[in-house]
Order: structure tokens, then sequence, then C-alpha cells
């Protein structure tokens, strides 16, 4: 046959080699199919009636027989007509199948194939490749294989989700597994199961004590009606029966409740039991006891302490936590476990366990035990640990507590008082210094300060020396304290004071501030007698009203009189807030030495003066009234009345008299005004003198800054001729203030030209011209030193003219009341011989009524002279007025021929008179010896100051001895230092008892006798060498209650509770008589102006006296 031939069979022959390829893998497929659902159906059949080995076996035999089968016929036999010795196939089937597929060629391939089996039927060989030819030509490019595809792939995929479902079901569904293990293993015997699997949980278990536990129970897919569930403890022979029946998901449940004691359990159901369990009980670790020792940070100096059985505790930061458990059995671990859950292990030991942990923050926790058994314990308490808050150490500045205006002070004493609640590192002071506001150093200095660091709180006494800060006027200095706690966990925290400021005023400003509170002062003061004056009146018309028939006095009447009794305190009140204000410009005054001694000491004299405004009897006499007006009676009420009208008469005298003196004082305060203005003035022309000449004027800036401050000078010295202006006009006045030497000096000083001269000199300085500048500043200096000289003259003269114009009229006045005394005495004996109604004592009325008046006329002399002076008191005043009322008594007793009670009021009025004439000479030598109330005061301030000195020059080398371990030599040093405190502790208790004997230890706010007691305790101290911060701070303490003493000497701090007294009477020998009429008495006079001038008087005081003395004797011949 042709190739062409040859070619299409074989080409025919690999489509029928496909086409069995297919078909056997299709069969495959379907074998797979029949085997697994006869496999399928088997195991169904053998999980439902569990067969026997014999019937398995049969089963599983024909299973395999049936499929082996299949799988030959579908699989094997078309694999078989691929092999060449079965490879016969149907030609003519394949060409036309071929040719079904590709229709251009079908009858031609057909007819091809058909001449071949039809060769015989004697068809051309020609005819047949002609044919085969034309079939190979249509089909040369055509792959005959393509017309053969498996189209089964869906029954792969359902065939293989079918296997691998029984395969699932197989393994995964319980009996069906069941039934197919049994199938594999078909000659093997298997038992029936039950009809319920009893199925308990948990099983075999170990529980706490206490604990409950549920049982559970399944039994597989029948469910029973019920099922019996047997417990059995160990101490019990059998076993209880209960009865359950099932839920709603077909479980058995029972819950064994509060588990003591072991027990076994099972279940059984229809001849159907379970396995018997075992429930062990077991006691879970619980805490028996704990210990936490609580130890706080080291700083605090605090105590451990011990908390039993209670781990909640509050503490601070840094504080360790040190615990000691006992378990209740041997443990494997404990743990304490923090919230949310950090956890520290313990240290354990058998049935202990011991650890610590330190506090950092706020902490829950619990304590975890877990025994050997791995039992844990269970619902352990929760404690807390709290933190305590280290609270901010408190620094307060007590004393002064406010800004501060400096005056002469070189020692500022500070009281600090600073508290915490656990100890302090340090404390400083802080300060800057400032000029008008502007800052001189961007930094603040610090001064460190001795403290004790571990007591709490404390109050410190500081000195500040502020000498080397040499303020000048105003020029401020900012402090504050800062003190720093001992926390060392957290850091130290820091507390800062108030700024205070300290600050230096200027003479304008210290003098306008002064002005203002004096004359509010005067003006108030002069308000109030115009008050008084008017109550008085209104006092009158009172009493006017009160002179009815009526028994009793009216409400109107009573109402009036208690409005007048209100009208009245409300006067002393404003008088009382008057003193305050004098009392505070004389302080201003004196701290800032801008009054002479003399000055100072009128201004103590005029507070002593208006003290006694509100006396004693005035308060009594309000009281008895107040009792008066309650009963109503016209009587009593009129009595009293008229003891006020008379203590009303005495306040309103007082008030005026110390509205004259306090002008009188102004005159002098001006005075001393002047002379500060103008050696102030001096000083510092004298200083600008001095920058002149040593300046560079080429510099601009030095320049400008000598002509600025040059020209400053200006205002001040216009100020200057203003205020001595105002003197001027104040001395008009009074007729015996010098008034034309102030009006002099006035002019001189305004021919001066200083202000116009000063101008002129900053403008030289401007223009470079130095030479003419200081010319002109030595004239203004020149100019100042004259006024200073002629300033000082003037005051000088002033107070000796009003000084010895004081003296010689108290003089005169004592002179004329010891005349009086002398006819009182005479009348007084001439009084007592006379008995009954004779007629002399008519006579005798008359003289005494003579004598009466010429003690008006006295006491009316001594009233003008009390507004010139303090030597004049109020208790003189009271001695005279005692004198008149005895007089008036004797009077009437003599008008009612009395003459023994007359006698006796003589005599009661002849002993006032010597009291009055003793009062007046102890004055006139107090003036004589140019002394007042503060003379005594003034040594003694100076005294303290002087030991004031003296204790802070010691104090500063003792702190420098605080260095440790002192040396041989510091200890030699430190006894000398010991000697020098025992020197100032001697003169200190010298002076408090010349305090006391003086009667001026009240007038010291610093107790002595405790400064003095401190002193021995620092001298002990010393002795044994013993420097630290508990000596250093009395030290301090020592200096500060020094510098208080010394203060209050200058200030006697007012108070507006004075302590009272009830009156005493005292018996008084009364004086000699003073017979100036007789030799004897001039002689005795004359001894005692003797004898007064030997007491070491000042010159003019002794002229003075001589020439009085020399007067008398003088009248007393002419007589």
């Amino acid at each position: 046959m042709s190739n062409f031939y040859q070619n299409i069979l074989s080409r025919l022959r690999q489509v029928n080699n496909k086409k069995n390829l297919f078909n056997a893998l299709d069969g495959f497929l379907k074998f797979v199919v029949v085997f697994t659902v006869i496999f399928f159906i088997t195991v169904l059949f053998e999980s439902i009636f569990f067969f026997e080995s014999t019937v398995r076996t049969i089963f599983f035999f024909l299973s395999i027989a049936a499929a082996s089968i299949f799988f030959l016929i579908k699989v094997i036999f078309p694999l078989l007509k691929n092999i060449n010795a079965f490879s016969n196939f149907d030609l003519n089937e394949i060409a036309n199948y071929v040719g079904g597929k590709y229709p251009d060629i079908k009858d031609d391939l057909l007819n091809a194939v058909q001449l071949i089996n039809y060769k015989q039927h004697n068809y051309s060989n020609d005819l047949i490749q002609a044919a085969f030819q034309k079939v190979y030509a249509k089909t040369e490019n055509l792959d005959f294989t393509d017309t053969v595809k498996f189209n089964k792939w869906k029954d792969v995929r359902i065939s293989s989700s079918a296997l691998a479902a029984v395969i699932m079901m197989l393994f995964f569904i319980p009996f069906l597994n069941n039934a197919f293990e049994r199938i594999i293993n078909y000659d093997k015997e298997y038992t029936v199961p039950p009809k319920y699997m009893l199925t308990l949980e948990p099983g075999n278990v170990d529980v706490t004590r206490g604990e409950s536990i549920t049982v559970k129970i399944t039994t597989g897919k029948d469910i029973p009606n019920s099922v019996n569930l047997y417990t059995r403890t160990k101490e019990e022979t059998k076993f209880n029966e209960i009865n359950l029946v099932p839920d709603s998901n077909n479980i058995f449940t029972h819950t064994l409740k509060s588990l003591n004691t072991s027990l076994e359990y099972y279940a059984s159901t229809e001849d159907v039991e379970s396995e018997v369990y075992q429930i062990n009980v077991m006691d879970r670790p619980i805490v028996k006891k704990m210990e936490m020792k609580i130890t706080p940070p080291s700083y605090t100096k605090l105590p451990s302490i011990v908390e039993t059985d209670n781990g909640s505790a509050s503490v601070l930061p840094g504080t360790r936590l040190d615990y000691k458990i006992t378990s209740s059995k041997n443990l494997k671990s404990a743990e304490l476990v923090t919230l949310p859950g950090k956890v520290i292990s313990l240290n354990t030991n058998g049935f202990e366990a011991e650890g610590n942990y330190y506090i950092k923050e706020k902490l829950s926790y619990y304590i975890q035990l877990t025994d050997t058994s791995e039992v844990k314990s269970e619902n352990p308490i929760r404690y807390t640990i709290n933190i305590l808050e280290d609270e901010y150490p408190h620094v307060d500045i007590i004393k002064p507590g406010e800004n501060v205006e400096l005056g002469l002070e070189t020692i500022l004493p500070l009281v600090i008082e600073i508290k915490d609640d656990y100890g302090f590192t340090y404390l400083q002071l802080f300060y800057r210094k400032n000029t008008q506001g502007q800052s001189t150093g961007t930094e603040f200095l610090k001064i460190p300060i001795s403290i004790s660091k571990n007591e709490k709180k404390q109050e410190i006494f500081y000195s500040w020396d502020i000498t080397s800060l040499n303020l000048k006027a105003e020029e401020i200095v900012s402090y504050y304290l800062e003190v720093s706690d001992n926390d060392n966990i957290n850091g130290p925290k820091k507390t800062k004071s108030k700024v205070y400021t300290l600050r230096i005023p200027s003479l304008d400003e210290l003098f306008a501030k002064t002005d203002k509170k004096q004359n509010e002062a005067q003006s108030d003061l002069t308000k109030v007698f115009e008050d008084a004056k008017k109550l008085s009146d209104e006092l009158q018309k009172i009493s006017d009203e009160l002179k009815k028939d009526d028994r009793q006095i009216t409400w109107e009447e009573k109402e009036k009189i208690e409005q007048a009794l209100k009208k009245f305190e409300n006067l002393e009140s404003q008088v009382d807030d008057i003193k305050k204000q004098l009392d505070d410009v004389r302080k201003d005054l004196a701290d800032n030495n801008l009054l002479s001694e003399e000055t100072l000491q009128k201004y103590l004299e005029l507070q002593d003066l208006m003290d006694q405004l509100s006396s004693e009897e005035m308060k009594k006499a309000f009281e008895r009234m107040r009792e008066q007006l309650e009963n109503m009676m016209r009587n009593q009420v009129q009595n009293e009345l008229e003891n006020i009208q008379f203590n009303e008469e005495m306040f309103k005298k007082s008030l005026e008299r110390t509205v004259n003196l306090l002008k009188r004082i102004q005159i002098e305060q001006k005075m001393d005004e002047l002379i500060k203005r103008t050696e102030n003035l001096s000083e510092q022309l004298s200083e600008l003198n001095q920058q002149t000449e040593q300046s560079d004027l080429s510099n601009q800036q030095e320049k400008d800054a000598l002509a600025d401050k040059q020209n400053s000078l200006t205002e001040q010295m216009e100020n200057l001729e203003k205020q001595m202006n105002e003197l001027t006009d104040k001395m008009k006045e009074f007729n015996d203030m010098p008034q034309q030497d102030a009006e002099k000096l006035s002019e001189e000083i305004q021919q001066q030209k200083n202000p116009e001269l000063n101008e002129q000199t900053s403008r030289q300085l401007r223009q470079n011209r130095k030479e003419t500048a200081m010319q002109n500043q030595q004239q203004m200096m020149q100019n100042m030193q004259a006024n200073l000289e002629n300033m000082q003259m003037m005051q000088q003269n002033m107070q000796m003219q009003n000084q010895m114009r004081v003296m010689s009229d108290m003089m005169k006045a004592l002179d004329d009341i010891l005349t009086l005394s002398k006819e009182e005495e005479e009348l007084k004996n001439k009084t007592r011989e006379q008995a009954g109604s004779s007629s002399s004592l008519r006579e005798f009325a008359q003289e005494q009524n003579q004598i009466r008046n010429n003690l008006d006329k006295i006491t009316r002399r001594l009233g003008e002279l009390s507004q010139k002076t303090f030597g004049i008191t109020p208790e003189m005043g009271r001695a005279i007025g005692e004198a008149r009322r005895e007089m008036n008594k004797s009077i009437m007793d003599m008008q009612e021929n009395n003459s023994a009670r007359a006698a006796q009021s003589q005599e009661k009025a002849m002993k006032s008179l010597n009291e009055t004439a003793m009062m007046m000479k102890n004055s006139l030598e107090m003036m004589m010896e140019g002394q007042g109330q503060g003379g005594g005061m003034m040594s003694m301030m100076q005294q303290l100051q002087q030991m004031s000195q003296q204790q802070m020059s010691l104090n500063q080398m003792t702190q420098m001895m605080q260095q440790g371990q002192l040396s041989q030599e510091q200890m030699a040093q430190m006894q000398r230092l010991a000697q020098e405190q025992q020197m100032i502790q001697k003169s200190l208790s010298q002076l408090n008892e010349e305090a006391k004997s003086s009667g001026q230890s009240k007038r010291i706010s610093s107790n002595l006798e405790q400064i003095l007691k401190e002193m021995e305790e620092v001298v002990t101290g010393m002795k044994s060498s013993s420097v630290d911060d508990a000596l250093l701070q009395k030290q301090e303490r020592i200096l500060s209650k020094l510098l208080d003493a010394q203060r209050s000497i200058n200030e006697r701090d007012y108070e507006k509770e004075r302590e009272s007294f009830a009156g005493k009477n005292f018996q008084r020998e009364t004086p000699p008589e003073l017979l100036l009429t007789t030799d004897e008495g001039l002689q005795k006079l004359r001894d005692e102006l003797l004898n007064a001038s030997k007491e070491g008087y000042k010159k003019d005081y002794e002229e003075l006296i001589r020439k009085y003395f020399e007067a008398l004797q003088k009248e007393q011949t002419q007589n």
C-alpha cells in the first residue's frame, strides 16, 4: 500500500487508542463511585446491624469481587484494546467518527476506507491510492486526535467530592468509624456496645476544700428517661443514690456543693454503668500570719513599725516594706502580685516566705501562695498602700513681716518661722539691691542661715547686718527667704517666702510724711477740742434742766444724758487714735535721727500727757452715772452729772493744753528739720565738690551724671526756703518765740540765692567749666555751713530762753504757793483756837475766801504756764484742786460755826498746797538737770546698742568656730569667747537691775531675764566646746531680743489695753513749813537753791538760780 494509506491508517489508529484511553478513565470514575457506594452501604449496614465476623467476611469479599469485576470491565478491557495483540478496531467506525468531525472529508475518508474493505471487488490500486492521496491532501494539516475530547470532568468533580465525603464520614462520625473498623477487621469478633454510652465529667479530679463541683453525664445518641448518680465518701460504706433527669440539652447534671471530704462517684441507667471516678478534696494554702515591717525613708528619722496581719498602710515614697509570711501548707512559691499585674517573687522556705518591696507610688496588691501540689491560694485579701505626701516646707518672715523703711539701723532683726514634716536641708536669705525700681543685678545674692536640720518647727532669730549694702536714699533692697526640706527620695522641695523690701526714704519723703500725719493729728485734736466745748454746753444745758422739783428724771432726760456720755466716750476714742498718729510720727522721726534729744523728750512727755486724758476718775464717774440712770433718781443723777461736768472740764482744758504744746513741739520739730535738711545739703555739696574735682568732664556720660546730680539739689534748696517760711509762720502764733530771728534768717537764706546758684553750677558742668563750677559749689557749701550755724544758734537760744522763762515763772509760782501754805497754816492755828460760835469765825471765813481767791490767781497763771511746758503736770492740778475743795469746805464749816471741822479742812488744804510745792520743786530740779522722762531711757538705749554690737561680733566669731572637731588652739579661743559672753551677760544683768530700780523695765518690750537665762545656757555650751546649730540659734535669738529691747525704748510700742490699779491712800509726812517772811525760812530757801547749784547744772541754769535767788531776796527786803 502507498504511504498515503499508511499515514491515514496510523492517524485513525491514534484516534482509536485515545478513545480507548478515555473510555478506561471514564470506567475508573464509575468504578470509584460504585465501589464507594457499595462500601459505604456495607459500613452503614454494619453500623446498624453490628454483624458477626462471618457475615462481615461475606460482605467484605462480595464487595471486593463486585468491585474487581466492574474494574476489569470498565477499566482494564478498554486499556487492553490499545495493545497490539488486541489492537483490532473497526476502521469504518473510526473513519466515520473522524469524518463526522470534519464534514469536508467525511465522504472522501469513508469512501477511501471502504475501497480498502472492498478491495476484493476488483478496485484497482491506483483508484485506492488516488482516493487516499486525495484524502491525505485534504487532511495533511489536520490532527485527527483532536476530535477526541474528555468531557467527563464534571463527573470527576462529583466522584471526588463523593469519595471525600464518604472518607470524612468514615473517619469523623464515630459509629461509622467504628463500623468501618469492624469491616476492615472482618475476621475479628467485637462485643456489641451498650445501648447508652455514659460519659461523666470531670472524671477524676482534685478540688479544694469548700469548693463546689458540677457533674455532667451524657448518654450518647439515645437518651434515657433518667440516670442515677451514686456518691460515697471515704467514711461511708454505701453509695448514695441521686436520680437525675435530662435538661434541655439532654445532659444530666448535679452539683456537689461545698465539698469538705474526698469521695467516689459513678452513674448507671438500664443496667449500663459508668466507671467509678474519684474526687480528691485538698486544702488550699492560706496565709496564717503576716508581718509587714514598715521602714520609712532614712531622711524622715522615723522609727520602723511592724503591722501584724494587716498589709494596708499609708507610707511615704521610698518606704521599704519587709514581709514575713507563714502559710498553712508547705510552699512551692509565694508572690506579691500588684494590680494590674506586676509580680514580685518572695523567698520561700517550707511554710514561710520573705521578701521586701520599695514603695514609689500608690499600690494595690495581694499575696499569691502555691503549695508543693501546685494548689494556689484562692480569693486572697487585697491590700492597699496609700502614698503620704511629703509636704512642702513652710517659711514665713514673722518680723518685720512687712516692707520696711529704714532709718539709721545697720542691723535688721528677722524672726523667721520654718516648718516641715520631716526636716530641712538649708535656709537661705536672698536679696537684691535696686535703685529707683531698677535692678542693679540680674541675680539675687544669698546668705546661708544656720538652722537645726532635724527640728521640724523652728523660730529662727537672725540679725541681718546690712552695713555692707551701703544703702542710700531712695534705694531699695528686695529680699526673701528660701527653705529646702530633706526629701532625698523625690528630691528636696523648696519654698520661698513672700518678697519684702527695705527702703531708704529721702529726707523730703520723711518730712512730707511726718508733716502730713502731724497736721492731721493737730487738725483732729483741734476738732476734738471744739467738740468738747460743744459737749460742755450740752452738759450745762442738761444740768439746768435737771434743776426741777420732780423726784425722778424723765425718759427724754435720760436719753439726752446717755447720748452725752456716748459723745464723751467717742471723744476719748478719737484721742486714742490721735495718740497713735503722733506716736507713729515720733517713731518715724526718731528712727531716722531727725529729732534732737530735747524734741524727742518732749514728744515722750506729750504722749504721757495724752495718756492721762482718760483718767480712772472719769471712767468711774461714767459707771456711777449709768447706775444712777437705771434708778432714775433726779438728785443722784444731778450730783453725778456735776462730777462728770468737772471731769469734762478738766478733759477740755487738757485738750487745749495738748493742742498748744503740740504746736510748740511742731515748731521745735520744724527747727530740727531745717537743721537736718541743711546738714544733708552741706554733705551732698561736699560730696559733689569732691566728685567734680576727680571727674573727667570730657567723658560725656560722667559729665551728664554729675550735672544731673547737681541739678537735683535745686529742689531741695527751694524746699529749704519754703520750710523756713513755714517755721516763721508757725512762730507768729506765740509771742515768746524768736519770730524776728527766724524772719531774719529766712531773708539771709533767700539773699544767698542758692537755687539759682545751683542751676548755674549745673550748666557750668555741662559746659566743661570745671573750675567755675567748683567755686560755686564751695560758695554754696559756705552758705549752708553759715545757715547751719545760725539755725543751731537760734534753736539753742530759743530752747534756753523758753526754759529760763518757764523756770522763772515756776519759781515765782512756787514761792506764791509756799506763801499761801504759810497763810493757810496761820489761819488753821487761829481757827483751832476759836470755840463754838465765835464772831471771829466770820472774819476767818473772809480771810479763807481771800486765800482761795489768791489760789485761783495762781491756778490761772499755772494754767497759762502749762500751755508752754510739760513741767506743770496733771498731778499738780489735781493737788491744787483738792486744796481749793478743802478751802470751800472750811468756809462752809466756819459759816456753820464748826471751827474744829473747819480747822481739819484747812489742814488738808495746807497739805495739798505743800504737795503741789514739792512736785513743782522736783520738776524744777529735773529741768535744771537737763533731763525729762526720756533722759534715763536714752542712756539705757545707748547701753543696749553697745551690747548689741558686742553680741553681733561675738556671734560672727562663734560661727567661724563651727567646723567640726576643734583643735587645741580653737578650744582655747572658744574659752575666750565664752568669757566675752559672760562679760556681756554681766553688763546686761547690771542694766536690768538699774531698769527695775528706776521703774523703766516696763518700757522694754523684751524680757531681759529670759535673755540672761539664754546667755547662761550659751556660756555653758561654749565652755564645753559644744558649738552646734542649737547654740548658734540661741546666740541669734539673744541678739534679736537685744535689738528688740533697744527699739522698744525708742518706740515705746503703743498698748491699747493698759494695766489699771485701784486707787490707794498713802500717808505722807507733811513737809516742814518754808516761811520766807522769816530769816529762818529765807535761809532755808537759800540753802535749797545753793544745794541745787552744786548739783553740776549747766552754767545758764546756775546763773538763773542765782538771779532768781537775788530777786527773791530783794523782794523780801523791800517788803
